[in-house]
């Protein structure tokens, strides 16, 4: 098989005739070695898991009720100190040093979710999703209403997560993103990526010891032919799933049994991590990046981006729009398809986090294991799917891929039985960066060593455990305004209440300038929490103040996503 791949790779540089002269050569080679491995014992990197027994229930065709009674607090005190920085990384049992499992939604909106209070605002009545698992979840731990993500799209966020970097800093999202495997495997933890990969170009060859799930480029196929398995030193696997090329909305619907959802498989991947991972050994690192609700596409292709004016099909091509493993209890709702598909999406999303939870209790590592709950950005508005048909950003201005709060405030639920005060809801202001010090606090493990300028993240973990701590310094992210901006170089950034958005940095090559204080709008968010009134005029003191931080700051307003700067317009969606 390696000889295989090597003639490939040397035919690139090869004339034509003589790629031709080998080609039945090389076909009937790969043939006979076929025949040969079906009757030999497969070597396979990691085997895709079989359906878990006992802990995978079917999900629900009516919504779950929601507990009838709060969840009462501990009443063991909560532990203000962790022992981990005392103990040796290496061979050492998980001790008191926690399992960490990080479960990032893609595109879900804060007010797609019960605990955050929106469902049903400023919509027509009957226009709600139910979450009941994650509002359980949320009630057994800490929910944020002031989280950010990194970036208000999916690769620079994340890079922002396993970076512990502000957005603002990056050389660019492709590289400097394996600082927090660094530091999960110095402190002795198993890291396992199940998911949507993304930012590294091959994770088990970045400290990752598992990994299950897709490459960035195809986590929008839905219904994809193959999936990815991989482990450290060894090579990545294509396994297929059974579906086939050109799988429909109708075929799903008709029969769902037949065919594999990625985020079904990543469930069952998950929760064959948790089910099998020897605690005694080493602590878990479990981070599980699904793939909805993002829009995507039930044939075997990628989206198409952008879609020509005047196209019939939906705004990512055809056969594309919001699917789900299933229509949930969203059927008979007689609500536009794709909206019939995205609450169908979120709700199964809610009953997968159901799942992993009573995976981890199943395993005994309830109280042993912290979980966050997240987004990488806020809701999207794709395959013909609006935000306002379900108040998906919870009234706020914007939405993915904007610069305003509903592309950048995002869900941020975190529990840990017995050290985060169950109930508590936390106005405590943290981005993504902030992660990594947390979680190497968590594992006892330095940050600083794996990422010497941490320069604008801290660790949260005094607010987790019912302390309190100073403020963050600041919150930061670049893009672009609005489609008009596209090509063009834009931030924004908060200071305590008051945040400034400039669409368009005055000078060039991502440089912000004293100038860009002429065209910042200023927003008093404690006043005004949808960003409706631009205070510019009365308080020019405050765009200067704001742009003179990130001046200080050295932070750039370079956009990723813009095709100026290579990003090539749809990248890292």
């Amino acid at each position: 098989k390696l000889q295989f791949l090597y003639l490939i790779d040397c035919t690139r540089t090869m004339e034509p005739r003589q790629v031709g002269g080998i080609a039945v050569g090389v076909v009937v080679g790969w043939v006979l070695c076929a025949a040969f491995t079906i009757r030999s014992t497969p070597s396979v990197v990691v085997a895709p898991p079989a359906r878990v027994a006992g802990a995978l229930s079917e999900p629900p065709t009516a919504p779950v009720q929601p507990p009838t009674a709060p969840v009462q607090p501990p009443t063991a005190p909560v532990q203000q100190e962790l022992k981990g920085k005392e103990q040796k990384a290496a061979g050492k049992a998980a001790g008191s040093r926690p399992n960490i499992v990080w479960h990032m939604f893609d595109d879900m909106g804060v007010g797609e979710i019960g605990a955050y209070g929106t469902a049903g605002r400023y919509v027509e009545p009957g226009r709600s999703i139910t979450t009941p698992h994650l509002d359980k979840f949320a009630s057994e731990g800490m929910r944020f209403t002031q989280a950010y993500s990194g970036y208000p799209i999916c690769g620079p966020s994340r890079w922002t997560l396993f970076s512990g970097r502000s957005i603002g800093r990056a050389t660019h999202p492709s590289t400097q993103g394996d600082a927090l495997p660094k530091v999960v495997k110095a402190a002795g933890y198993r890291f396992a990526l199940v998911g949507k990969h993304d930012p590294m170009a091959n994770p088990p060859g970045h400290g990752i010891d598992l990994f299950a799930g897709q490459w960035m480029g195809e986590t929008h196929k839905m219904y994809d032919t193959v999936l990815k398995y991989g482990k450290a030193g060894e090579r990545i696997r294509n396994v297929p799933t059974k579906n086939p090329q050109g799988v429909t909305r109708d075929n799903v619907i008709q029969n769902p049994g037949a065919y594999t959802h990625v985020a079904a498989r990543i469930l069952e991947d998950g929760v064959n991590v948790v089910k099998t991972h020897d605690y005694a050994a080493q602590p878990l690192f479990l981070y599980m990046p699904w793939t909805l609700p993002h829009a995507g596409c039930w044939n075997g292709h990628l989206p198409v981006h952008p879609v020509p004016p005047g196209s019939p099909e939906p705004k990512y091509g055809p056969r594309c729009g919001n699917p789900s493993p299933t229509q949930m209890h969203y059927g008979s709702e007689g609500w536009p398809v794709q909206e019939t598909d995205h609450a169908a999406a979120v709700s199964w999303q809610d009953w997968a986090i159901g799942e992993m939870q009573a995976a981890i209790k199943a395993a005994g590592q309830d109280e042993s294991t912290i979980v966050f709950v997240t987004s990488d950005n806020g809701a999207h508005q794709e395959g013909d799917h609006s935000p306002a048909f379900f108040n998906s950003t919870a009234g706020m201005r914007g939405c993915k891929g904007s610069l305003y709060e509903g592309g950048l405030r995002v869900p941020m639920m975190v529990r840990w039985p017995g050290h985060i005060p169950a109930g508590a809801v936390s106005d405590y202001m943290w981005q993504f960066p902030d992660f990594l010090p947390t979680a190497a606090e968590l594992m006892g493990a330095d940050a600083q060593t794996a990422m010497p300028d941490l320069l604008d993240s801290q660790s949260v973990l005094p607010t987790l455990l019912g302390g309190t701590q100073a403020p963050r310094k600041f919150i930061f992210s670049t893009h672009f305004c609005t489609k008009t901006h596209w090509n063009g170089n834009a931030f924004m950034i908060r200071l305590g209440d008051w945040k400034g958005v400039v669409c368009n940095c005055a000078a060039g090559a991502g440089l912000i300038t004293e100038a860009d204080a002429k065209s910042m709008e200023v927003f008093n968010l404690r006043d005004d929490p949808f960003e409706t009134t631009d205070l510019a005029a009365q308080h020019p003191e405050k765009a200067q103040e704001l742009v003179a931080l990130a001046v200080a700051e050295g932070l750039s307003c370079k956009c990723y996503q813009c095709s100026t700067n290579g990003g090539g317009g749809g990248l890292y969606y």
